[in-house]
């Protein structure tokens, strides 16, 4: 089977946060790959320069566990 399993793992895996300014819900699932591929980051308060950032990403893993 190589890098796919013979069934999908549909298991579920769902976060969520909020702040006064963002609400927001991510959910992720392994589906036909042996390994999880994929990453996120969430974070709702990056402080710099006296300014609050927020910063959402989905960082898609094709083939490995590693993002480049």
């Amino acid at each position: 089977m190589g890098v796919y399993l013979a069934q999908p793992i549909t298991t579920k895996e769902t976060h969520s946060d909020f702040n006064s300014e963002f609400k927001y819900t991510s959910s992720e699932m392994q589906g036909w790959r042996k390994f999880m591929e994929d990453a996120k980051i969430t974070e709702l308060a990056i402080k710099s320069n006296g300014k609050t950032y927020a910063i959402f990403g989905v960082f898609d893993g094709h083939g490995g566990t590693f993002v480049y």
